[in-house]
């Protein structure tokens, strides 16, 4: 059985080559990123949303194989010029992905930009190597590819909260429905599902990680794997993916439910055991849930394996392969293996001479750094636990007239808003001491100096204060927090800061908090990722009135100039350092300034061959048209049975039955020689329809075309005249 394998796998050779080498052409440019994205997906915990990345490659893997004699067959087809539209069109998409490459480079975004641009760049090297045809029964798996990166955090961070409440109030309602003692509180800045054991209260919080979204959209993954083993009418499959999302968020509502009633019976080990693994199971009920729909309600057709009899030959594999064909016209058995060729080799080449290029362009970046970006950039956030304190004039700096000391790590919050880092500081006034201390512990003496908290909150995603107190208890009809003031103001000429002076539910001091958002590249372990990084100044409102900062507790308008006076030198500190770090990109700042140009001039060159492939296809419909006129009534009538044929194949049913793609116009060579034989009455054998066929293809007046089947291939016909 191994001889068999390995001997059928001989003709897949030169595929698998070809297909090695843009894999290699990507790890090679890619490295550093794919890297990043592996370790991520590599860290098992309940908080990580990235666990389903390492399925992608095993996906991939199984639908190029699933596919591989339908990919083999229109790899067979010819190349009659050593320059086609196949390749214009697969340098432009290879040059668009690596122009975005580049110019995500200049970018806060690079990481994003640099993801979505590998499906662009695989499509390219895929049209380039192979062909358009091939690259289409490709697609599929390209696109998947994009799931190597969520969407931007910004966005998912603004869903995710509305979300997480929908989560929290759907818990609420199942667990009531259970019987369980469960209230949904917001007096804690993040939905609280506070469950009642005894005398105890015990609150488990939902927030970003536990609103549905990240793992919706991870699993969707399996909802897009679903569609794509269905059977049937695109939209159909197209309803099979959109349920996907809405069955993988119920999930996740009872998903917490089944950990706050684990936690409720079982303590909070076997709970946590649960929570760290329920990602992952949800997986399993949610797509057979997507397949029974699809097939009890929507009438798709389930399909894992591949026709059995693919690979058996029939009695005319001998006389297509007389006719110098490399797929049998009859049963449309594989004929012939893909040879690498010297048109093959010169184009890689080429792809050595691009990844050698991008080697290039990165190592011209300058690297010197300044003291003060370099010491933002060198400090390893993996190692942050226990080193806190080294934060200390790394992400705030020192203000004239106060003391920057670290004040503590808020690791509620971090778990709640899925955060790296939630460090908190105080700037303490300086003020002349007076000798006296009235023997008042020293302690004690500094921690009723005035001061103010700051704080910077490291994470992907940007959480907006007001969100909290106002937008996402109102959705759900819970109490919101009282507005005193809201709105932005300006810390310098291009950018502003959100005041915000609130009074929560149920509380009586007021709470002022001025806040704003960088993104700079950090360093987690041996490479850098970009992160927003959140800058709060929080106090209540009496405590500023205390420590003078402010006359009273009612001066807001005093509290708005106070913050502002503290944060335009933070703000200072971090625009040097970001316009440092993008300073430092030399040939991205060119294509930058000149990016329409560039992304115009690639566009060119394929748009104007597609023309000219348009304007030939038309002259050859038109020769067509004048060749069929000529011809005898005997010659016509092979022409006359493939335009009969796909006329009874129309009148079957466009899209219709378990093989919808046979019920558009097509013609197998059986029903043209069906036919056949009814316009001219009388018996022809089946190799004389073959030569017939050929011959009329070969004149431009028929065409045979590769469909799949089950993602088999199928020989089919289709004229180029209309009778």
């Amino acid at each position: 059985m191994s001889l068999a394998i390995i001997q059928g796998m001989k003709g897949y050779t030169s595929m698998l080559v070809k297909a090695i080498v843009i894999a290699i052409a990507v790890a090679l440019i890619y490295t550093q990123d794919l890297s990043i994205v592996f370790s991520n997906a590599l860290v098992f915990s309940s908080a990580n949303i990235t666990n389903y990345i390492l399925v992608i490659p095993f996906l991939i893997a199984y639908i190029v194989y699933r596919k591989r004699r339908m990919l083999t067959a229109h790899a067979l087809e010819h190349r009659v010029k050593a320059f086609r539209l196949d390749d214009a069109i697969g340098l432009t998409l290879v040059f668009i992905a690596l122009m975005l490459y580049i110019y995500g480079s200049l970018t806060l975004y690079a990481m994003e930009y640099h993801i979505y641009s590998i499906p662009v760049f695989v499509a390219g090297l895929t049209a380039l190597l192979f062909n358009l045809k091939i690259l289409r029964h490709s697609i599929f798996a390209i696109i998947i590819l994009a799931y190597l990166q969520p969407p931007p955090a910004e966005l998912l961070s603004e869903i995710a909260g509305d979300l997480s409440w929908i989560s929290a109030t759907l818990a609420e309602t199942m667990l009531k429905a259970y019987g369980l003692n469960v209230a949904l509180q917001v007096d804690y800045g993040a939905p609280a599902l506070v469950v009642s054991k005894g005398d105890t209260q015990t609150p488990f919080f939902v927030g970003e990680p536990s609103s549905g979204l990240f793992s919706t959209i991870g699993l969707s993954l399996f909802a897009l794997i679903a569609a794509y083993i269905a059977r049937g009418a695109l939209w159909k499959r197209a309803i099979m993916y959109v349920i996907g999302f809405p069955i993988f968020f119920m999930l996740n509502a009872l998903r917490i439910s089944i950990i706050l009633l684990l936690w409720y019976h079982y303590g909070e080990q076997v709970s946590e055991a649960f929570h760290a693994m329920s990602g992952s199971i949800m997986a399993v009920p949610g797509t057979l849930a997507i397949l029974i729909i699809g097939e009890r309600l929507l009438r798709v057709r389930i399909s894992i394996g591949s026709i059995s009899n693919a690979n058996k030959g029939c009695e005319h594999c001998q006389t297509s392969r007389s006719l110098k064909e490399h797929i049998c016209l009859v049963c449309s058995r594989l004929l012939s293996s893909v040879k690498i060729d010297g048109k093959t080799i010169a184009r890689f080449f080429l792809i050595a001479l691009i990844v050698a290029s991008m080697f290039a362009v990165n190592a011209s970046q300058v690297q010197a750094q300044s003291s003060l970006a370099s010491r933002v950039a060198s400090f390893d956030m993996l190692s942050i636990d226990g080193r806190e304190k080294d934060t200390v004039g790394i992400f705030l700096p020192e203000i004239d007239g106060y003391r920057l000391e670290y004040s503590y790590r808020d690791q509620r919050v971090e778990k709640v808003l899925r955060q790296d880092a939630a460090l908190a500081y105080r700037y303490v006034k300086l003020e002349p001491s007076t000798g006296e201390d009235g023997g008042t512990p020293a302690e004690i003496r500094r921690l009723m100096q005035p001061s103010i908290y700051a704080a910077v909150q490291i994470s992907t995603g940007k959480h907006r204060w007001e969100d909290s107190m106002l937008i996402y208890p109102s959705r759900v009809g819970r109490p919101t927090a009282e507005v005193l003031e809201l709105k932005d103001v300006q810390l310098d000429k291009d950018s502003n800061a959100r005041f915000f002076v609130y009074i929560r539910p149920g509380q009586k001091n007021a709470e002022a908090v001025l806040y704003w958002f960088e993104r700079v590249p950090l360093k987690f372990g041996d490479a850098y990722e970009n992160r927003n990084i959140q800058i709060v100044f929080w106090s209540y409102m009496s405590t500023l009135a205390r420590n003078g900062f402010i006359k009273d507790e009612s001066d807001v308008k005093g509290a708005e100039e106070f913050y502002l006076s503290m944060a335009k030198p933070v703000k200072a500190y971090w625009k040097s350092i970001t316009e440092e770090l993008l300073a430092q990109k030399n040939v991205e700042n060119t294509v930058r300034h000149r990016f329409p140009l560039v992304m115009g001039t690639a566009l060119l060159p394929a748009s104007l061959l597609s023309i000219r492939e348009f304007a030939r296809f038309n002259s050859a419909r038109s020769r067509s048209k004048s060749i069929y006129s000529r011809l005898a009534h005997d010659d016509k009538a092979i022409v006359d049975a493939v335009v009969n044929a796909e006329r009874k194949k129309r009148k079957e049913g466009i899209g219709g039955g378990d093989r919808p793609l046979l019920g558009k116009a097509y013609a197998t060579t059986e029903e043209v020689m069906v036919e056949y034989r009814r316009l001219v009455n009388r018996d022809v054998s089946i190799n004389d329809i073959l030569l017939m066929l050929k011959n009329a293809r070969d004149s431009g007046l028929v065409k045979s075309m590769i469909i799949s089947i089950d993602d088999e291939p199928k020989v089919v016909w289709k004229s180029n005249v209309r009778v």
